[in-house]
């Protein structure tokens, strides 16, 4: 860092609502400009979470593994830049977001 370094931005790359639900991945989608996060809830419980990001999100929808379309699943609420969803005990969620 040089002389006219700065120190960066206070904050966080994401918050959950809840500890029983945690984010074990991010990354670019691989078809596509989306992130896909995924998600898993720990404690055996159904969750209502929150997962706030950096940036408002402009669409989000359930993927499988492969990064699919997940067919009937629910849809995820988005209000600015905070997705909210429902998660089933010990349940693994990937989303597919555009920011």
């Amino acid at each position: 860092f040089g002389p006219s370094a700065v120190a960066p931005e206070n904050g966080s790359l994401y918050e959950l609502s809840t500890k029983d639900v945690v984010l074990t991945g991010i990354k670019k989608a691989e078809d596509d400009n989306r992130i896909v996060i995924r998600l898993a809830e720990i404690a055996g419980e159904t969750k209502e979470v929150t997962l706030r990001l950096p940036k408002a999100i402009l669409g989000a929808q359930r993927l499988d593994i492969l990064e699919r379309a997940l067919e009937g699943a629910n849809k995820p609420t988005i209000e600015g830049d905070k997705i909210r969803l429902t998660v089933k005990p010990y349940e693994i969620i990937t989303l597919g977001c555009e920011l």
